[in-house]
């Protein structure tokens, strides 16, 4: 069962591992759009504390982040980071802060 949905999205997170799978309706109605195109997958973690020891952690490896504190994403405000796998999938770990109306910062 989805935990949000709305006219043009749905987001289902697991408890164990703690894992979100987030799907966009595509423009024409048709299809989903998938990672590659909008979509990802997350980690949440229970704390903007926890996001930034991953985020320091990860960036001591050399993996590219960009990090992002109290935006809109997702019809939730977050603090998180997001990287890129090795096949291209965005990927993000991130704190939620409270429910927003808005399905990212700029809309």
């Amino acid at each position: 069962m989805p935990s949000k949905v709305k006219r043009n999205y749905a987001k289902f997170e697991l408890e164990e591992p703690a894992m979100v799978l987030s799907f966009l309706q595509s423009q024409t109605g048709k299809n989903v759009e998938w990672a590659t195109s909008g979509s990802h997958f997350g980690i949440r973690v229970p704390t903007s504390k926890e996001v930034d020891e991953r985020f320091i952690d990860l960036r001591a490896s050399g993996i590219p982040l960009l990090r992002e504190r109290y935006v809109a994403c997702c019809y939730a405000l977050q603090d998180k980071f997001w990287a890129n796998d090795p096949d291209g999938i965005r990927w993000e770990v991130y704190a939620f802060l409270e429910d927003s109306d808005h399905l990212e910062k700029n809309d």
